[in-house]
């Protein structure tokens, strides 16, 4: 059997096919995208005593804004960019559970979407709303997020350990022939120290071997 497109939904269909012995041959969405909303609540316990990492992972969009050539992110899901709501995320950080151990972060999230900033709206309320819960966090971006002073400061506040960065290349005609001419490479310095300046951990992306590249 093949899963086409996202598991929501799906997946429990196929597990009951599978228990009946009648599995079908394809399994897809018949209309739209599935809701990111309303899901049955993430049961921790599962993840204990497994040797999984420490960290709560957590997703409060999907999708991407951008259409880079070299990423699966936009033909993946559509094309379609979503938000889930503020506050069914936020149960979902008030069901997190701390993972025992010497060495670990009682409230360590990674924020798993492909650009936790592709809507300075949803990421201002977002960062708002969990600043109380005192959570160390991870997340990934692009670029651009580093020119707001608001948004930089809220990930401070609200508990941001550091964000992986979407660089990609150090070359303007790569980056132009990839569809992501929005990075300037004469701007990484500045995006780098606007970013620590906040006390923000900085991990660059970057991507080599493009048919542009020459040294």
């Amino acid at each position: 059997s093949v899963l086409v497109g996202e598991a929501e939904d799906l997946w429990p269909t196929l597990l009951y096919d599978v228990q009946q012995g009648q599995l079908k041959q394809v399994y897809r969405h018949s209309e739209g995208y599935p809701a990111l909303d309303n899901r049955p609540p993430v049961d921790w316990k599962h993840y204990r005593g497994k040797g999984y990492l420490p960290v709560h992972f957590v997703e409060t969009t999907r999708g991407c804004p951008f259409n880079c050539e070299f990423c699966s992110v936009t033909s993946s899901f559509g094309g379609k960019f979503r938000n889930r709501s503020i506050d069914d995320i936020e149960q979902e950080i008030r069901n997190m559970k701390p993972f025992p151990g010497r060495f670990t972060w009682q409230n360590l999230v990674f924020f798993n979407d492909d650009n936790i900033m592709s809507s300075k709206r949803h990421a201002r309320e977002l960062l708002t709303r969990i600043i109380p819960y005192n959570l160390d966090w991870l997340g990934q971006t692009s670029v651009d997020m580093a020119q707001d002073d608001e948004i930089l400061s809220l990930c401070k506040k609200s508990g941001c350990m550091g964000l992986l960065v979407g660089f990609e290349s150090l070359s303007a005609e790569t980056l132009k022939s990839i569809n992501k001419g929005v990075n300037k490479p004469q701007q990484y310095i500045d995006v780098v120290k606007r970013m620590h300046d906040h006390g923000i951990g900085v991990k660059g992306s970057f991507i080599f071997g493009f048919d542009s590249d020459d040294e």
